[in-house]
């Protein structure tokens, strides 16, 4: 029985000690081993191989106080590898990005393409270390473009076929023929260019130019031959004088390219002057078309500023000869006076027109004048006009003669916008009713003779002489 008590005893003892050494042993196993991955790995080890990561792993590899490498073999979870490396400073993180088919380490600093989708564009900032894309056999532009974009930081290198020829995006500079609109779609790819000239372009006007808006930094010239006749795109008149056409769309298609013109004259064309003024009307926004016109024996350009028959020694003018002055929208400077003209529609074509002399003709209604919001200086003396309500929309008239007219002057006396008024024969009447209704206008309203006490000694009358380049008359 004793012996059975120190067996029982003994026993025991051995299970303490046992129990005692699976103790022990169980805190040196938490203190010294680490679960990674359903695997234990020593806590103090230099380098780890993962096959798989998760958010609980990356916590328990806080863990591990030695870690100098982590392999991570086939992972794709690039944001908790992020992680891992922030929480690891010192620790080299080793992975591998695949980009176009290919497997690339984390530390490659450059990478060759020969295709790249958008699922990849993401994938290059888990290269940190990358400097260059040679992309030579790549023709994804658009994603390549995003690419530079997303990171200005590295050296691309690709090429691209333009008008049968090869460049690299270190080309600085074009100089091609027949451009076409798929050259221009390359040419927005090329991010070291600085000059392009183009002779005789086939894209589209439109494509061209926004080519040239978007691409501020490069300087873009471009030349042809149109009808003969050469422009480029600094050009801001043209003419085509003589030379012969049966439409204007070619001539209109030509010029979509030069946003530079300013003024085309397409007189001796071949078109009358209804196809012409439409002509001009579509063409306003882009540029001013000018031609001849024939005023009886005097010819005047559209853009004319400045209409005097007398001036190329031609004494008798008639309304049919006047016609025509409707297409010259410009002018400034009119003088028919002593002329046979009757009919005044012209000058409502003419918004700019501030010195008019109509003197000694046979005009009767005013009535196109009341458009001419600009006119300054009117000479009617010796007219047959008896109605003056149009005058009232000559609101900048200055200088206004009516000798020997013999309208109503309550409408004279409402333009209290005169400077001047001379009226020969105005008679007493019309003297009460202007001195009371134009207090602050100079009134001289029964001079010796219709020019007289000073008419032809007013400022405008000096700059209208001038313009028309006569000498001054007393």
């Amino acid at each position: 029985m004793e012996r059975k008590r120190k067996v029982m005893k003994c026993i025991v003892a051995v299970l303490a000690v046992i129990l005692v050494v699976l103790a022990a042993g169980g805190i040196w196993f938490r203190k010294s081993m680490v679960s990674v991955q359903e695997e234990y790995v020593p806590r103090n080890a230099a380098t780890i191989t993962l096959t798989s990561l998760t958010p609980e792993d990356v916590l328990a590899l806080d863990e591990m106080t030695a870690l100098e490498e982590i392999h991570a073999q086939g992972i794709r979870d690039y944001e908790l590898l992020m992680q891992l490396q922030s929480r690891h400073p010192g620790c080299r993180v080793r992975y591998t990005v695949c980009l176009d088919g290919q497997e690339y380490p984390e530390d490659t600093r450059e990478v060759t393409l020969t295709a790249l989708t958008e699922e990849e564009l993401e994938l290059f900032r888990y290269l940190p270390q990358l400097t260059g894309i040679n992309a030579e056999g790549c023709t994804d532009y658009d994603l390549l473009m995003q690419l530079q974009q997303l990171h200005p930081e590295y050296e691309m290198f690709y090429t691209l076929p333009i008008s049968g020829e090869e460049y690299t995006t270190e080309t600085t500079t074009l100089d091609i023929t027949g451009i076409t609109d798929e050259d221009i779609a390359m040419i927005a790819y090329l991010p070291a260019l600085k000059s392009v000239h183009m002779t005789d372009p086939e894209a589209s006007p439109e494509l061209l130019l926004q080519m040239v808006e978007s691409r501020p930094e490069v300087d873009f010239t471009w030349e042809t031959e149109v009808l003969g006749v050469h422009v480029d795109n600094t050009t801001t008149e043209l003419s085509f004088a003589d030379i012969a056409m049966t439409e204007t769309d070619t001539l209109s298609g030509a010029l979509a390219y030069f946003p530079a013109l300013e003024k085309v004259d397409m007189t001796g064309c071949g078109f009358d002057n209804e196809t012409m003024a439409a002509f001009r009307e579509e063409k306003r926004a882009e540029y001013k078309v000018v031609w001849t016109v024939q005023c009886g024996k005097v010819t005047a350009r559209t853009d004319d500023t400045i209409f005097m028959p007398i001036k190329h020694n031609v004494y008798y003018f008639l309304d049919k000869d006047a016609y025509n002055l409707r297409y010259c929208e410009d002018m400034v400077c009119i003088d028919i006076g002593h002329m046979a003209v009757k009919d005044l529609s012209f000058v409502e074509y003419m918004p700019h027109l501030k010195y008019l002399i109509l003197a000694h003709t046979t005009v009767l209604d005013l009535t196109p004048l009341s458009t001419c919001k600009e006119l300054v200086f009117l000479e009617l003396d010796w007219t047959g006009v008896r109605d003056y309500e149009p005058l009232l929309g000559c609101t900048a008239l200055q200088d206004l003669n009516l000798g020997l007219t013999y309208g109503d002057a309550e409408i004279i006396a409402q333009m209290t916008w005169l400077k001047n008024l001379w009226w020969k024969g105005a008679g007493y009447n019309r003297m009460l009713i202007l001195q009371e209704g134009l207090p602050n206008t100079h009134l001289e309203l029964n001079p010796s003779y219709t020019v007289a006490n000073g008419w032809r000694n007013l400022q405008n009358y000096y700059d209208m002489r001038d313009m028309l380049g006569m000498r001054y008359m007393k």
